[in-house]
């Protein structure tokens, strides 16, 4: 029905129905209500061309009053080459462009940093930190305009990259992304390195990601420990050990807030491989630094090493560092032969140890 009438209008052939006029802001009609029950095909030239399944006194029974007028609104057509977001805000949404006159959306297969940047760029922001994403803001009305887009990050428009345009894409798959709306230098760094900042030692401080040659901080909000052990096996230290600081411990910092609400299963091997909804951290309280998440990792340790932890220099829970990493020992079938073991191990007298168990 809609496409109908806005051919009939000459826009577009998409629009949107809705079936209360009032909460568009239009008024209600004031003549008769002329039809009910329309069944167009898409492919009349008028309504009345249409097929109507009801009779006169149907209509006057059922529509006796302008409370369920209907109301159209269609797309007009837009300029070539022009470019645009919907669904979100200025700065993130829906890549959207014009191809033939018509809005069509991009397929977020391969859709990565570097067409973000190009898209961002081309919108008047940064190139610097723009996030790619998919599934976020779907519109099924529009076609899909480019497949497979393969940009160097050098390029004035996204029409400029290699691309196809025409190629099976689901519409859930429509490329969204974040442009940042600041001067920023870049840096010479790779999207998904990380690093520790303000801390008094190398291995502890503020965690920052790096997404398109810009350095950014991690929200703390939903952050855990599965979080932590991906980013401290990132960072080189070990993956089981690592403490989490929220609050901005480790002062705040000056770039963008890329990532947060992190859903890590702890076996990624980068931040960037983990489960996140990058949309939520512009619309949260993540969108200012209060909430930058601060680390303090342990350095690897050396295979085969022990040690006491909790105790003094000759007493304490025993601990052994396999694979760089500290852990325990199972006191089931412990016994005084084992602790003479370890006793000795550590350059103690192996005579009157005593064992004991948790």
């Amino acid at each position: 029905d809609v496409k109908v009438v806005c051919r009939y209008l000459g826009a577009l052939e998409i629009g949107y129905s809705f079936s209360d006029v009032s909460g568009l802001g239009f008024n209600q009609g004031q003549g008769p209500i002329f039809l009910r029950y329309l069944n167009c095909s898409g492919q009349e030239k008028s309504l009345t061309d249409c097929c109507q399944n009801y009779s006169t006194t149907d209509l006057f029974i059922a529509c006796s009053h302008h409370f369920n007028d209907a109301a159209v609104i269609c797309e007009p057509r837009c300029n070539n080459g022009t470019i645009r977001l919907k669904g979100g805000n200025y700065t993130y949404g829906r890549v959207e462009i014009c191809i033939n006159e018509i809005w069509t959306t991009i397929c977020s297969d391969h859709w990565n940093y570097k067409d973000a940047s190009v898209v961002c760029n081309q919108l008047g922001y940064s190139p610097y930190g723009a996030i790619p994403a998919s599934g976020y803001y779907t519109e099924t009305i529009w076609p899909i305009g480019i497949v497979n887009p393969n940009c160097t990050g050098d390029e004035v428009s996204i029409f400029n990259c290699s691309h196809n345009q025409t190629g099976s894409c689901s519409p859930s798959h429509d490329a969204s992304l974040i442009c940042q709306n600041v001067t920023l230098e870049p840096a010479s760094c790779v999207s998904g390195d990380v690093r520790l900042v303000g801390g008094s030692a190398e291995n502890e401080g503020r965690l920052e990601v790096c997404i398109n040659q810009l350095w950014g901080t991690v929200c703390s909000q939903q952050w855990d420990i599965k979080d932590t052990r991906v980013a401290c096996k990132q960072l080189g230290y070990q993956e089981f050990a690592g403490k989490q600081f929220s609050s901005s411990e480790y002062g705040q910092g000056t770039g963008p807030v890329f990532l947060g609400y992190m859903s890590c299963t702890g076996s990624e091997n980068s931040l960037l491989e983990c489960d996140r909804n990058p949309f939520v951290v512009a619309n949260s309280q993540c969108s200012n630094h209060y909430y930058d998440i601060g680390l303090k990792c342990e350095p690897l340790c050396e295979d085969g090493s022990i040690r006491l932890q909790e105790g003094t220099s000759s007493t304490g829970r025993v601990e052994l560092c396999i694979n760089g990493t500290w852990g325990t020992v199972c006191s089931d079938f412990w016994d005084n032969n084992d602790a003479s073991v370890i006793c000795s191990q550590l350059g103690y007298s192996p005579c009157g140890q005593c064992d004991i168990r948790s």
